[in-house]
C-alpha cells in the first residue's frame, strides 16, 4: 500500500466518522436536549464507528474482489438504455472501490444530507404553522364547542400561572411539545426523501461519482442514468480470440 493510498484511507474514514457523527448528533439532540447531550454524543459516536466498521469490511471485499476479478470478462456500460461501451471485470470494480475510497464523495454526501435536512427543516416550519391555521379555521367551523374547549383549557393554564417562573415553564412545555412534533415531522419528511432518491439514485455521491467515470471510460459525453450488465466468460473470451485471429491476420 503506497502512502498516497494510505492517507486516502485515512482522509476517507475521518471524513466518513465526522459525517455520520454530525447527522447522528443532530437527530438525537432534537428529542434528547439538556444534560442529555452527552447521551448523544456518546451514542452518536458508537454509530459513526459501527458504521465506519462495516464501510471497512466492504472496502475489503471490493479489494479481494478486486485481486481475483479476471480481464476477460466485459460488462456492458448502458447510458439511458443506449449501450454506450464496455468495461471489464476489474476495471469496474476498481472504479467502485475508488469511489469508495475518495474522501470528497463523504464531504459531497454529507453536503446533500445537509441540504435536504435544511430542506425538510424549512418546509416544516411552513407546513406546521399553515396546519395549526387551517386546523382552527375547519375545528371553529365543523366543531366549535370542541374547538372552544381546548383553547379555554389553554387559556385557563395561562390564568393559573401567578408567577413569571409558572408562566415560563408553561410556555417551556409547550415550545417543547411543539419542537418534538416539528422534529418528528422533519425526520418523518426526511427519510421519505432519502428513500425516493436514493432508490431513484439521486442522492448518492459515490453512485454518481461511478456513473461519472463509467460514462468517461465509455467516452460518453451524455449525462443521465448509467446501467452495467455483466457479460458472459465464455462469451468475452471467445470474442476476445476472435479479435485477436482477426488483428493476427
Amino acid at each position: 500500500m503506497t502512502s498516497r493510498s494510505a492517507r486516502r484511507r485515512q482522509y476517507g474514514s475521518a471524513a466518513f466518522v465526522a459525517a455520520t457523527f454530525a447527522c447522528a448528533f443532530a437527530a438525537l439532540a432534537v428529542f434528547f436536549v439538556g444534560p442529555s447531550l452527552v447521551f448523544c454524543a456518546v451514542v452518536a459516536g458508537a454509530c459513526a464507528l459501527c458504521l465506519e466498521r462495516v464501510r471497512r469490511v466492504k472496502i475489503r471485499k471490493l479489494e479481494q474482489k478486486l485481486q481475483t476479478a479476471s480481464r476477460v470478462r466485459m460488462n456492458t456500460i448502458f447510458v439511458n438504455g443506449v449501450r454506450a461501451g464496455e468495461i471489464d471485470e476489474a476495471d469496474y470494480i476498481a472504479v467502485k472501490l475508488d469511489a469508495a475510497l475518495d474522501p470528497r464523495n463523504y464531504v459531497r454526501q454529507f453536503g446533500a444530507i445537509a441540504k435536504l435536512a435544511a430542506k425538510c427543516v424549512a418546509v416544516t416550519a411552513v407546513v406546521i404553522p399553515l396546519g395549526l391555521f387551517w386546523w382552527l379555521i375547519f375545528g371553529t367551523y365543523f366543531a366549535p364547542e370542541a374547538t372552544t374547549a381546548n383553547l379555554g383549557s389553554i387559556y385557563h393554564l395561562l390564568i393559573q400561572a401567578n408567577n413569571p417562573s409558572d408562566l415560563y415553564h408553561l410556555l417551556a412545555s409547550v415550545a417543547e411539545a411543539v419542537l418534538n412534533i416539528g422534529a418528528t415531522a422533519t425526520l418523518t419528511s426526511f427519510f421519505a426523501l432519502v428513500f425516493h432518491r436514493e432508490s431513484s439514485g439521486g442522492i448518492s455521491s459515490f453512485r454518481k461519482c461511478v456513473h461519472r467515470r463509467l460514462r468517461q471510460m465509455a467516452n460518453c459525453a451524455a449525462d443521465g442514468d448509467v446501467h452495467v450488465e455483466p457479460g458472459n466468460a465464455s462469451q468475452d473470451a471467445q470474442s476476445v480470440f476472435l479479435d485477436r485471429t482477426r488483428l493476427s491476420r
